[in-house]
Formats: C-alpha cells, structure tokens, sequence
C-alpha cells in the first residue's frame, strides 16, 4: 500500500472513532450527568493511555515536559477543563449532530489567527469557504425546526478555546509525542473533576452498557484518535487529510442512526454540507502554505 493511502486509511478510522465520543456521550449521559461521564472519561482515558505509555515506555518524557514549560501546560490544562465541560453540555442540549458540524468552525477561526498573528491573507478561494462556512453556521443556528439561537454558544466557546490550545501547542511546545498530551490533559481532568464531583455529590455510579461504554470508548475517541492522526500525517499530505477530517461530522450522522433511528433535519444537512465545503476550502488551500 502506498504511503499516502495508508494515511487516508488512518485518518478514516482515527475520524470513526472520534465519531463515537459525542455519540456515546450523548447516549451514557441521558442515564446519568455530565459530571459523571466526565469523570468516566477522564479516569478511562487515563488508564489506557498510561498502558500505552508504559508498553512504548513514553511515561518518563512526562515530568520533564511539564517541568520544562510548567506555566504553558498549565495554562492549556486550565483551557481544555473549560473547552470540555463546554462540548459536554452542548451534546447535552443541541445534540451530537449539530455539535459536531458546529465544532468545524474550529477551522475558520484558526485561520483567522492565521491572518492576525503570522500576517497573512485570504485570497478568494479562502473568502468564499468562509463565507460558506459563516452561511452553513447561520442555517444550522437560527432553523425554524428546533430554534437553538443561544444554545450554540457552549460549542462555539469550547471550539474557540480547544482551538486557541492547538495554536499555542504548535507555536510554544515542540517535540512531544502524542500521547504526553493525551496523558497530562487526562491527569489535570481527572484531578479537577473527581474535587467537583466530590464536593457537589453529583457522581452516578454507572452499570451495564453504560459502563462499558464509558471503559471501552475513551481508549478509541480519545487515545488511539489522536495517535492514528498523528501517524497519518506522516504519511500523506496534510491538506488532503483535513478533508477527510472534515466528513466526520457525517460518520456521527451514521452512527445515530444505527443508535436512536435518529434522521437528521433538512437544515442539518444544508447547514452543515456548507460548513463543511467551507472547511474543505480553507483546509486545502491554507495547508499548502503552513500548518497552524
């Protein structure tokens, strides 16, 4: 297989894994809370990420990292636990479909960093993905079928924060593999939201499919994505890749229909085909000039 199909294929499977976090967060936290499967997240997620630390032995780069820039990783730790929380409750009151189409916007804004801070231009092609984009967003935000107006605004922050973590990791923090990110990001988490958990009482204990959803689901969505992604980009070129990213918000389409019969409204499909081509546009053609 050549290298660059490899890395399609990576991308693909690292995206229908993705998929299935907002999914089965959805589904898991109708027979709980958010905080609750926070905590699973966060308690599972560390667990197989250490496992995985500790059979490629990446667990003694952890300390140093952490050591070598503490205030940066803290800062990124203090946006993720603000950004999470976000997603959580998004999922919770405008769904996993209209989240994840919503998330996409992550790209406009990112350019748009582009633009402020290393000085660069849109050309036209860029322009009218972001027009598309921006349109695809309004659709989705102001339909008349469900009428989410405000409620957008938690997905809108969490992408804006998750997003500006992504900036500073790329320009401040170099040469740390994957899965020290996967690790300190689920450490700091695990902290903070077993004190709250703690505190309010808010924690349900989990049973059944629900467990094993919460036990099985963060090692895919959470630790074999983002080191399946990571692979990919080694082996084919960026740009293409974030098309395929960009489909995922269909993947989770898919998956909720096979879970709740769930078929999505028109002005999903409209809003969020838009953003999509948007994103596909600005992915494209930015990447080829640099990778922020």
């Amino acid at each position: 297989m050549e290298k660059r199909y490899k890395g399609y294929l990576l991308t693909a499977i690292g995206i229908s894994f993705g998929a299935l976090a907002s999914v089965s967060t959805k589904y898991v936290m109708d027979a709980s809370n958010i905080e609750t499967v926070a905590f699973y997240w966060f308690f599972f997620a560390l667990i197989w990420a250490s496992i995985i630390s500790l059979y490629k032995k990446r667990y003694q780069t952890v300390i140093p990292a952490i050591k070598k820039q503490p205030k940066i990783w803290l800062l990124l730790a203090s946006f993720f636990l603000i950004s999470y929380p976000a997603w959580l409750y998004s999922i919770k009151i405008i769904g996993p479909v209209n989240t994840d189409f919503v998330t996409l916007i992550g790209v406009l804004y990112m350019t748009g960093l582009g633009v402020i801070i290393l000085k660069e231009k849109f050309n036209l092609f860029e322009t009218f993905g972001a027009i598309l984009a921006i349109l695809g967003l309004l659709i989705i935000t102001f339909n008349p079928v469900e009428n989410l107006e405000f409620k957008v605004i938690f997905i809108l922050i969490s992408t804006l924060i998750f997003n500006t973590t992504r900036f500073i990791v790329k320009r401040t923090i170099h040469k740390v593999e994957p899965i020290v990110f996967v690790l300190v990001r689920n450490i700091y988490g695990l902290i903070v939201i077993s004190i709250y958990t703690f505190v309010f009482g808010n924690f349900i204990l989990l049973e059944g499919k629900y467990l094993v959803l919460a036990m099985i689901v963060p090692l895919f969505s959470t630790v074999l994505q983002h080191l399946l992604m990571f692979q990919a980009y080694k082996y084919a070129d960026f740009s293409k890749l974030a098309i395929i990213v960009a489909l995922s918000p269909f993947m989770v389409i898919i998956y909720s229909y096979f879970i709740w019969g769930y078929i999505p409204y028109s002005y999903q499909l409209i809003g969020g085909t838009l953003i999509v081509l948007g994103v596909i546009m600005l992915k494209f053609k930015r990447n080829k000039r640099i990778n922020i």
